[in-house]
């Protein structure tokens, strides 16, 4: 296995520092899929996924999350989605299953990265506004909230 530079590993124009200390400008799409062809060659990967949380103040946030494969397709969140945090705890856990949902009920090509996301981000995004590590939520929740989205909904949801 290679070894990781000790400061990390770059997003295309920033490096590992600027990321973390959150020095950064818009990512742009060939700065997330430089950072996941890297994992994908350190790693030997075939699916990389990265979640991306923009905190505004501490109850106000925004989100997004891109994937990309071995083969080259890539998706990245149709647009930065607000969220009003009640509990961050479980957000990353919740975000990762709605990933693997898409991949799973699809394929782990264009259309199941691109599902993922989707589902992922909605997914994340409700559990956020509910307090605790258990979210209640159901396929219904999540597939009302894909529907707002693409509809031009509010902010409420259906529980």
């Amino acid at each position: 296995m290679k070894f990781l530079h000790p400061t990390g590993i770059a997003c295309g124009q920033y490096s590992a520092k600027q990321v973390v200390d959150g020095d950064i400008g818009r990512l742009e799409d060939d700065d997330i899929k430089a950072f996941a062809q890297k994992v994908m060659d350190i790693f030997n990967v075939k699916v990389v996924a990265i979640t991306v949380r923009y905190p505004d103040t501490f109850e106000q946030h925004r989100w997004e999350s891109a994937a990309m494969n071995s083969e080259g397709d890539f998706f990245r969140s149709p647009a930065v989605k607000p969220i009003v945090l009640r509990d961050r705890l479980g957000g990353g856990d919740t975000w990762n299953a709605g990933f693997y949902y898409g991949l799973l009920t699809e394929n782990f090509g264009g259309e199941g990265l691109r599902k993922g996301v989707l589902v992922g981000d909605a997914a994340t995004r409700l559990k956020q506004t509910m307090m605790f590590d258990l979210p209640m939520i159901d396929k219904t929740d999540v597939q009302a909230l894909l529907k707002a989205d693409v509809m031009g909904g509010g902010k409420r949801t259906s529980r």
